[in-house]
């Protein structure tokens, strides 16, 4: 059994995380983590989700999960999802792009690898701007026993990023992109799924959340409703 770990950064009403308009960040990251699990469960590995609560999972839970494994596996590596911000985090500004972060000092040098890989697959597939790869004293990244990263995804404080990520399609593919990374980092070719596979598989995904989406609805009504129920068509195989 091959055991991989993710988690989604922080939770839906962690203050200050969402973009100048209110649109959390968690449901960007939870999204993308949702998407992540399944491609990579789709390749034959085991996922550990550790945060799987819609509240912020605090961080030395997340990583004790992480550390625990399954079953007594430990996981080969660690994912955490973000979507990142700058400045005081209520207007927006001309800063953007994608970048990975790693430890500097990690136990494994296959923290680097790991975040080598996920940098490059998310640049390829999104066309964002490629910020690289930085090393940071995190708090997941330091006390992991694994080797782990933490992506960003874009810049909610721009304003065409969080455009993006509050599409479903940006979601689909940032998620998609980080289990290429991933997959590539153990060793496992990704493979494309046929298309009415991959549509039955994201509506069962879809409608475990609809409560979630419906409350985040009710939470902000400048949400652009014809516009989510078309990504919502696009993503399901319309």
């Amino acid at each position: 059994m091959i055991v991989f770990a993710v988690g989604d950064g922080h939770g839906k009403e962690t203050p200050g995380k969402r973009t100048p308009d209110g649109y959390r960040e968690n449901f960007f990251n939870n999204a993308a983590k949702i998407h992540t699990i399944r491609e990579m469960k789709r390749h034959g590995v085991t996922m550990l989700d550790a945060s799987p609560e819609s509240d912020d999972t605090p961080l030395s839970t997340r990583v004790a999960r992480v550390n625990a494994g399954i079953k007594g596996v430990k996981p080969k590596g660690y994912c955490s999802i973000h979507f990142n911000a700058y400045g005081d985090g209520e207007k927006y500004n001309e800063v953007e792009g994608i970048e990975t972060h790693c430890h500097p000092q990690a136990p494994s040098n296959g923290c680097k690898l790991l975040a080598k890989y996920l940098q490059e697959a998310l640049i390829k597939g999104t066309k964002q701007k490629n910020r690289g790869v930085k090393y940071s004293d995190f708090y997941v990244l330091r006390k992991t026993y694994c080797p782990a990263a933490l992506v960003e995804c874009g810049f909610m404080t721009n304003k065409r990023e969080s455009e993006l990520m509050q599409d479903a399609k940006f979601q689909l593919e940032c998620g998609i992109e980080i289990a290429k990374g991933c997959l590539k980092y153990i060793g496992i070719n990704w493979q494309p799924e046929s298309q009415r596979k991959k549509y039955d598989e994201i509506l069962k995904e879809v409608s475990k959340y609809y409560k979630v989406w419906l409350q985040h609805i009710k939470e902000n009504p400048q949400v652009n409703l014809k516009g989510l129920i078309e990504e919502l068509y696009y993503i399901c195989g319309k």
